[in-house]
């Protein structure tokens, strides 16, 4: 939903149900598994539209850092089957 919200420029209610995914997710995962990276690629997508780019680096980072996390971590891919 927060994507269609995003394509309509409906800027503020997208990052708001991008944030409620995200702590959803964390919620019942970690805040370090992979399933949230997809969150985080949208959400920077969103911050990138806007102009936000320092909050769009900073949510990349966090991306990466968690993409680089999962790929030494096999495990917590198993896990979220």
């Amino acid at each position: 939903m927060a994507r269609v919200y995003q394509a309509k420029g409906s800027y503020t209610e997208a990052e708001t149900l991008y944030n409620q995914a995200l702590v959803s997710l964390e919620k019942a995962f970690a805040p370090e598994h992979r399933r949230i990276v997809d969150v985080l690629d949208a959400k920077m997508q969103l911050y990138e539209k806007i102009g936000n780019l320092t909050k769009a680096a900073q949510i990349r980072k966090r991306a990466d850092q968690i993409r680089a996390t999962t790929q030494t971590k096999p495990a917590l891919l198993a896990k979220a089957s």
